[in-house]
């Protein structure tokens, strides 16, 4: 009975004249259409009569690629990317990420990118994004990217010999050169290109010279996990002098208070510093002078509460991340009192009590993160009732419980946010009007 069913409804897709389903795939999506083609080699020849009667080049071609046994899901990238018009596109191998702090492990380039494959993206005009990472990029592949409106290109992990073709992109405003083979430095270049990665490098003092000179609108550099150029941070960061950067990141970067002592005369916003663990107290006193935004010294465990004063002197300073700052006590944050920090993250200072959130009752916080903070209670909470809190994340905070988010959702004006394992099962951030609380088992998540 059933093989007699099969076969009816087989037999029933092949009753419709060609005209009627003409007419039902001209009101498809291009995605439903494609999926319709593998049905049988009648629905293939009506979706190729379709795509003559309604030309559209890129359509018609993945429709007499695909033939019967391929469908929309089963296409690659590119090809899915052309249906879709899309503005990204990810044509990276992927890397294995190994590094806390994010910094993945260096693989050789796996995958080859010629001028063939790069002149078949003009067949994405709106293509925004492109992400070759890991790739070997052979010979002038590169200058097929002229006449797309490209913003943003990640070459992280690339081999090529040439960058030259990049030179006068002109939408080019973001690039990711992240433990790329780069032969030589001072051949970088970039007219409208805002924002570059150079982590994972090492660059001397001369090179980061010529690449100010040779990207004259960058604002944002990050030079990540230079561990190997120790001395070109201690010496060589005057190189950044007249410079229009506002983003600066040295994360894991093995530098000196001293050091920092060259960045003055910048136009910093935002500093990041994190896990630079030779930074202590004389290294904030040395950034005075800085008109810093937001400031990162994550992992800098020789900072202690004397470095916190130190911060009195930036007077627009509106974004702090102390995370895993062990040498700073409840005490420190009495000397955050008047500056304008609206976002602050204390995660893993295991060290910070109750008292830590009653000293920061003079600032305008509205996002504070003290995940893992295993010492705050219930009671810490209550500190925060009557300031301008709007998202607060107390995941793995072991003696917070729903009494005391319930609390702080009861009289809290501001909050809209609360991220906490024992509220929310997706662990996310959960809407306070529809807090679901889990009273009959609620045990932390560890």
């Amino acid at each position: 009975m059933n093989g007699v069913q099969l076969t009816t409804s087989q037999r029933s897709t092949q009753l419709l004249p060609d005209e009627d389903l003409f007419n039902i795939f001209s009101y498809l999506h291009f995605r439903d259409l494609i999926r319709c083609v593998p049905v049988n080699k009648q629905w293939l020849a009506v979706a190729r009569d379709l795509t003559h009667r309604e030309p559209n080049p890129r359509l018609t071609k993945i429709v007499y690629d695909i033939g019967l046994k391929t469908s929309f899901d089963s296409l690659d990238p590119f090809q899915k990317a052309i249906l879709e018009k899309s503005q990204s596109l990810d044509l990276s191998e992927k890397i294995k990420y190994e590094c806390l702090l994010g910094l993945p492990t260096t693989v050789p380039p796996s995958q080859k990118v010629d001028s063939e494959k790069l002149a078949t993206l003009k067949a994405l005009p709106n293509l925004k994004k492109l992400n070759l990472k890991n790739s070997r990029i052979i010979g002038e592949a590169l200058q097929h990217l002229h006449g797309l409106p490209i913003t943003s290109l990640d070459l992280g992990w690339c081999e090529f010999s040439n960058l030259k073709p990049l030179e006068s992109h002109p939408t080019l405003k973001e690039l990711d050169l992240t433990s790329a083979y780069i032969d030589d430095f001072k051949n970088l270049c970039g007219r409208s290109i805002e924002t570059l990665n150079l982590c994972s490098h090492n660059i001397s003092g001369e090179a980061l010279s010529q690449i100010i000179m040779n990207f004259p609108k960058l604002t944002t550099l990050h030079l990540a996990n230079c561990r190997n150029s120790h001395l070109y941070f201690d010496e060589n960061l005057l190189g950044l002098k007249g410079a229009s950067i506002k983003t600066l990141n040295l994360s894991c970067c093995d530098i000196s208070n001293n050091s920092l002592k060259n960045l003055q005369g910048l136009a910093l916003e935002r500093l990041v510093l994190n896990g630079c663990d030779r930074i202590d107290d004389v290294g904030i006193q040395n950034l005075h002078g800085l008109p810093l935004t937001s400031l990162d010294i994550s992992f800098c465990k020789k900072i202690t509460d004397q470095g916190l004063k130190c911060l009195q002197y930036f007077e627009r300073l509106s974004d702090l991340c102390l995370n895993a700052c062990e040498g700073i006590t409840d005490d420190g944050f009495l000397n955050l009192t008047g500056l304008p920090i609206k976002t602050l993250s204390l995660k893993w200072c295991f060290q910070l009590s109750d008292q830590a959130l009653n000293n920061c009752r003079g600032l305008p916080l509205e996002t504070l993160n003290i995940f893992a903070c295993e010492r705050i209670t219930d009671a810490g909470l209550k500190y925060l009732v009557g300031q301008s809190i709007k998202k607060l994340d107390v995941r793995r905070c072991r003696r917070v419980t729903l009494k005391g988010i319930g609390y702080l959702q009861k009289h809290s004006r501001t909050l809209i946010r609360v991220r906490s394992y024992r509220i929310s099962e997706r662990h996310e951030f959960s809407s306070i009007p529809n807090l679901k609380f889990q009273q009959n088992n609620p045990t932390d998540i560890h």
